[in-house]
């Protein structure tokens, strides 16, 4: 997905009340920056998101397995 997929995903009146028009296309070059910025920075914290559930699984199958007499 593109930045103006994740833009429109937007409730359009949080866009308007922030003051930013309800299509991406229509941001101006600062506003379309901090937005591209904002969606990146998403990104990865959902990828580290992601990364740590995966851990937390494998760890708690870990103690199902090992530590059941404790």
């Amino acid at each position: 997905m593109n930045e103006a997929h994740y833009y429109s995903e937007i409730p359009f009146q949080l866009l308007e009340r922030a003051g930013f028009p309800t299509d991406y296309h229509y941001l101006s070059h600062d506003q379309q920056r901090l937005i591209d910025f904002l969606i990146k920075d998403a990104s990865k914290l959902f990828v580290r998101a992601e990364r740590l559930e995966n851990e937390n699984a494998i760890l708690e199958e870990y103690i199902q397995e090992n530590c059941e007499d404790l």
